[in-house]
């Protein structure tokens, strides 16, 4: 019995070998793969412990280090790696590498590494952290993705885009400018060559319009073109009004917006400001079926004024609603409508409120109408004078 227990216990010892020689080859084996698909993949990856320090890389970031410099492994350091314009240094505590130490999650976080304008290469960098079993930080693993000819062929369409737009601009202006002329100043003009008039004045407004979008896209509008000053913004809001009621009522809608007596002074760009009104109005008319209302309104709520424009036309799915601020988002619906547009109108709109210190936002509910609201600071009573 003792023989037969001891000859039992040998197989099984045998077995138990073979079944961890198998484990061992298999993760020999899973290792390979998982190095062969680390030194394959065109991203640099970089892993650092709960402290920092490196752990490894693999050989596309090994040849990042070696073109743009770097110590201890580490691509982003302060004094070379800069925001997304390529200029504006980034302080430690912006750093991905940093970031990623303190546990954070990124997604490509866009950064420009380099000592010197012309070599710095541009990163879509993401991080992703880890944990030990009991849920303490045990370190994370940075990818950067080299985009850097994506962002100069963005940039150079960019200066296309501004150069064209720019050309286009001055003889638009011109044209809107002389059939203004015609239509208010010149009298005596038949009626159907008024009715040609109007038809050139509202579509070369609409291609104004278009331009100006385009332009500003390319710009990336920010505080720097923006020419500010004390303005009313009753004032801007009436006068997209007055234009917007003319292509409400040729439309078929009902158009009803009050602005009260109230100034509501603000420190903005009058034109900006009312290329953004604008822009709400002619969304509310063109997504609003004959029989419709467009309504605005304009009060005060503290030290804001709150521009509020809505409309009841066909409205904006739920799942569309993050969207409608995108550069070029069109819905599938509007596409397959083919109704007219370029998709900037909004994502300009929200540059140039933002560009203000104010805020815009949309509601809209499927097939009863979208409402936008607009916020923006009041600037206080004006200094009295010396006498």
């Amino acid at each position: 019995m003792t023989a037969e227990l001891w000859q039992d216990k040998v197989v099984e010892a045998a077995d138990a070998q073979k079944m961890l020689e198998r484990a061992v080859g298999d993760s020999a084996d899973q290792r390979r793969f998982n190095e062969a698909i680390l030194n394959s993949v065109d991203v640099g990856l970089l892993a650092l412990d709960a402290h920092g320090d490196v752990h490894s890389i693999n050989p596309r970031h090994q040849r990042f280090l070696e073109a743009l410099g770097g110590s201890d492994g580490i691509l982003d350091q302060v004094g070379r790696t800069f925001g997304p314009d390529g200029f504006t240094a980034l302080a430690e505590h912006e750093l991905p590498t940093w970031r990623a130490v303190q546990g954070e999650t990124l997604r490509d976080y866009l950064i420009w590494v380099g000592d010197h304008v012309g070599e710095r290469r541009a990163f879509a960098v993401s991080v992703s952290p880890f944990f030990a079993p009991n849920g303490v930080f045990d370190g994370a693993v940075l990818a950067y993705h080299d985009i850097t000819e994506l962002m100069t062929a963005a940039r150079l369409k960019d200066e296309f885009v501004a150069t064209v737009s720019h050309e286009l601009r001055t003889p638009l202006t011109s044209i809107v400018g002389y059939v203004d002329l015609l239509l208010e100043d010149v009298t005596g003009i038949p009626a159907d060559a008024r009715a040609f008039l109007e038809i050139v004045q509202r579509n070369a407004r609409r291609l104004h319009r278009l331009v100006d979008d385009l332009l500003s896209d390319a710009l990336k509008l920010g505080r720097a073109e923006l020419h500010l000053g004390r303005i009313s913004l009753a004032g801007v809001v009436r006068a997209s009004a007055v234009e917007a009621e003319k292509a409400a009522h040729a439309a078929g809608l009902h158009f009803d917006v009050r602005l009260g007596r109230a100034l509501l002074e603000v420190h903005g760009d009058g034109e900006r400001l009312s290329q953004v009104i604008d822009n709400v109005f002619n969304n509310a008319i063109k997504f609003t079926p004959p029989g419709g209302t467009i309504t605005g309104s304009l009060r005060r709520e503290g030290r804001q004024a709150v521009v509020h424009i809505a409309d009841t036309g066909r409205g904006i799915p739920p799942e569309e609603l993050q969207d409608v601020f995108v550069k070029f988002f069109r819905s599938p619906g509007v596409q397959l409508d083919a109704i007219p547009g370029t998709g900037l109108g909004l994502a300009i709109s929200k540059t140039i409120i933002e560009a203000h210190g104010g805020s815009i936002d949309i509601s809209s509910v499927v097939g009863e109408g979208t409402a936008l609201e607009i916020r923006l600071p009041l600037v206080g009573p004006p200094a009295a004078r010396s006498r």
